[in-house]
């Protein structure tokens, strides 16, 4: 994995976060995979994204992230036939610091899959609470089956999530 971020120190108003990743998943059957499940196929990806988040204002910030996986995705998590799959990740957010210590978010998602001829819309909500300067922690709910991880093909991502950030 390699990433690079721009983040200028005179005017952070605009930060970018851009990642490429290269990812192997060829476990045997019964392992647990990062989404959690047991019967997602086996894969090989190379996933590229670009985060982008612009202030508008001290209170609300705008968001747009456009993720890419190109890869290869086996029959079934027994089966060592491979067939290319490509999926595109589009989402748009907005966050709102409501009051001092708490923000809003709500985000919208987009997710393509060729193989599949998949078109899937989502999306979530959540409040955060800020734990002091470098931390905050937010629950929140996601409408969407789909994870912003593209590795992540259980589609089982919908619900209640809690979350925890830090920031430095």
């Amino acid at each position: 994995m390699i990433g690079f971020a721009y983040r200028p120190v005179n005017n952070d108003r605009l930060n970018v976060l851009s990642r490429f990743s290269y990812f192997q998943d060829m476990g045997p059957v019964g392992q647990i995979t990062s989404g959690g499940e047991t019967a997602s196929p086996k894969q090989r990806s190379k996933v590229a994204s670009i985060d982008l988040n612009y202030d508008l204002s001290k209170a609300v910030t705008m968001g747009a992230k456009y993720g890419y996986r190109q890869g290869k995705v086996s029959l079934g998590r027994t089966s060592d036939q491979f067939v290319s799959s490509n999926t595109h990740l589009g989402v748009v957010r907005l966050d709102w610091r409501a009051v001092k210590e708490w923000d809003l978010l709500v985000e919208g998602r987009y997710l393509s899959n060729d193989r599949a001829g998949d078109h899937r819309f989502g999306g979530l909500a959540a409040i955060y609470r800020h734990l002091g300067n470098n931390a905050k922690i937010g629950v929140g709910y996601s409408i969407s089956d789909f994870s912003d991880d593209l590795t992540d093909q259980s589609y089982t991502s919908k619900g209640v999530f809690l979350n925890l950030l830090g920031k430095f």
